[in-house]
């Protein structure tokens, strides 16, 4: 199912097989690399004003590689990234022209939880999204039901990126 999801799709973005496992196997080694920084200090919340810039540089980021690399600049200048920062990041894995990287948001919403950052319905709701673009039905409604787990309220985004990954799904 997972093969012929990325086949249909990348025929038709005109895509390579071999450029889309690039592209995921470079995603996930930065995300890896991220992870593994991450862990080996003790960071800090950025200041307000640090944390919107960082936010903005996240979103004008051209690539997912480019939002993660932000990631890693936040935790090079000491600051541990924000609920936002990974909001930001994982909402570029369904908005890029490249194939949804459904699997950089799981792991992204994994590593956020991973290194205790509260998380709220928002990259959530990304992550839903990413996975209903790839035709990962089962997986978005998965994460639906995490959503319900882990206490917070699922809002009207995330009830259609749902119902949008339910569609794509039954296609």
């Amino acid at each position: 199912m997972v093969g012929n999801s990325t086949t249909s799709m990348s025929r038709r973005r005109g895509l390579d097989s071999s450029v889309i496992s690039w592209i995921l196997l470079v995603s996930l080694l930065l995300i890896n690399h991220l992870a593994a920084s991450f862990s080996a200090g003790n960071l800090q919340p950025p200041p307000k004003n640090i944390s919107i810039s960082f936010t903005r540089r996240i979103k004008r980021a051209r690539s997912l590689k480019d939002g993660i690399r932000v990631l890693q600049d936040i935790e090079s200048e000491g600051y541990s990234p924000n609920v936002f920062h990974y909001s930001a990041v994982i909402s570029k894995c369904s908005k890029e022209g490249e194939l949804p990287e459904w699997r950089a948001a799981l792991t992204l919403l994994k590593r956020m939880q991973n290194q205790g950052v509260a998380a709220n319905v928002i990259p959530y709701n990304a992550a839903i999204s990413a996975c209903g673009k790839a035709g990962r039905t089962n997986t978005a409604v998965g994460l639906l039901a995490e959503v319900k787990q882990q206490g917070l309220e699922p809002d009207v985004i995330t009830y259609n990126a749902a119902i949008s990954a339910c569609e794509k799904g039954s296609r």
